[in-house]
């Protein structure tokens, strides 16, 4: 029988029973908060496991759940707001830390590394109309709205590790800048190991240029070349789209600077405006206008008539199976032997 689900929940409640142990370490008032819990319904142990347990229903109903609607054990909503607002922040942080260090954090599988993936989901949870940034407001009147969160990953794809978190909220969610902060926040020891991935969403010069500066590898999904919003477009007459596989190497000059010469010569210079956001490519330029960089553009067909176009700047000792075995392990889609 596999264990495993058994053992992650046992140790995440132990590192809760540990932090419950010395509740000052992570309360709001330490030596007041949390002193003389055993006299009140609401332990600190149990109050962590309710907040992050809690799903979409009301708090009074996530409460009743937890307590397995005994009326003896079930405490009143107001006496679980004030033990969730003495709760600090770090003390999520904390357990966070704790938890994902007790697992592998990343699994060098795939020809010596590692396979990072971003992606964002929205996270529904008890709701509550006043907190305005997450409240989803229904659409018909005989309708209940929710409140959600927006909580972005950064998962290593194969040991299915979280390594990094940014939640924001669920109304207000940029999940472009959750990637460039985990990317600021990710601090290998052997960046060349990692292959970061990321989907259509995060299209953009900018990821591109930041994973540059953080030696990083990429292999990132991208929209047709025959979308204008795709970075492929600028491109799209050194791709022979007409077959129904390709692997080709994009080659550029690129420059905050437009002269005569870069117009006339766009197959070598690619110009890059200074007011668009691309806060990440001027630390590249480093004082200079011309910074070169290589990427390969692969078509692959997932399957029949569906294709999907990759963005790479792995080396050819990775060919285009390879490419093939790494967006299986990202997206799932394409069978490997």
């Amino acid at each position: 029988m596999n264990d495993y689900s058994t053992n992650v929940k046992e140790k995440l409640n132990s590192i809760i029973s540990d932090m419950a142990s010395h509740p000052w370490l992570f309360s709001n008032n330490p030596g007041r908060d949390f002193m003389r819990q055993d006299l009140g319904k609401l332990s600190f142990y149990d109050t962590m496991r309710l907040i992050i347990g809690m799903g979409k229903g009301s708090t009074n109903e996530e409460i009743m759940d937890y307590f397995d609607m005994d009326p003896d054990l079930i405490p009143t909503q107001s006496a679980f707001n004030q033990r969730r607002n003495q709760i600090s922040l770090s003390a999520f942080e904390y357990l966070f830390s704790e938890f994902s260090a007790s697992f592998p954090a990343t699994t060098n599988k795939f020809k010596d590394h590692c396979i990072l993936a971003c992606d964002g989901c929205h996270v529904v949870y008890s709701t509550n109309s006043e907190i305005i940034e997450d409240y989803n407001k229904p659409r018909l009147i005989d309708h209940k709205g929710y409140n959600h969160m927006h909580l972005n990953g950064f998962v290593d794809v194969i040991s299915k590790a979280f390594l990094d978190v940014v939640i924001q909220p669920g109304q207000q969610p940029d999940e472009r800048q959750a990637f460039h902060t985990m990317l600021d926040h990710f601090q290998p020891d052997v960046p060349e190991k990692y292959i970061v991935t990321a989907d259509r969403g995060y299209e953009s010069y900018d990821l591109l240029f930041h994973c540059e500066l953080k030696h990083l590898n990429y292999v990132f999904r991208v929209k047709a070349p025959s979308s204008s919003r795709s970075l492929l477009s600028s491109y799209i007459k050194e791709l022979p789209d007409e077959q129904e596989e390709f692997d080709v190497i994009i080659k550029r000059f690129y420059t905050d600077k437009l002269t005569n010469i870069m117009k006339e010569q766009s197959d070598v210079y690619h110009y890059m405006n200074p007011n668009k956001n691309i806060p990440h490519f001027q630390p590249l330029l480093d004082g200079k206008h011309l910074y070169f960089m290589q990427f390969r553009v692969l078509k692959i067909k997932v399957a029949e008539n569906t294709y999907e176009y990759i963005i790479t700047n792995l080396p050819h000792t990775f060919d285009l199976e390879d490419i093939k075995a790494c967006y299986h392990w990202r997206w799932g889609k394409i069978p490997i032997s």
